[in-house]
């Protein structure tokens, strides 16, 4: 199984998850880049970082992202810790799969195998808590915000 097999609106999720996770860690920018890209938004152009161009990043859905937060802190008991280190090495950190194979043990031509079965694993036990009861993702929402 290839990750482009998987549920393409889930990926998103995990993606959106990914890229609000990681914005929380970033490290500190320094204050004349920050001021070298504010001019440059400001008269309309893009602004270079080295040879490459830099373009702006995706929205990040935050309500989303709080979601599936929930739920991935919820189904740490229905989710092996094998299965939650791949998903989170791969969507929220950007850690090279290498790495991550040494530093699990696992070997590298089944790395993406077990990575869509953690991903469907996941993608169960998420499913599990948003329809169980019959609570959705806006009633989750509404829960999160304390409604």
């Amino acid at each position: 199984m290839k990750i482009s097999d998987l549920d393409p609106a889930f990926i998103a999720r995990l993606e959106n998850w990914g890229m609000y996770y990681r914005d929380q860690y970033r490290p500190a920018e320094s204050a004349t880049y920050r001021v070298c890209k504010e001019l440059a938004a400001a008269q309309g152009q893009g602004w270079k970082d080295g040879y490459r161009e830099s373009n702006p990043r995706p929205e990040i859905n935050v309500d989303d992202a709080m979601i599936m937060e929930r739920h991935w802190c919820m189904c740490a008991y229905r989710v092996s810790v094998q299965d939650r280190a791949l998903i989170r090495a791969y969507w929220a950190e950007n850690a090279d799969p290498r790495r991550v194979c040494s530093a699990l043990k696992i070997r590298f031509l089944s790395w993406e195998s077990l990575l869509c079965e953690a991903v469907e694993r996941f993608r169960q036990a998420v499913d599990i808590l948003e329809y169980r009861g019959k609570i959705g993702p806006r009633q989750t929402e509404a829960a999160l915000r304390g409604e």
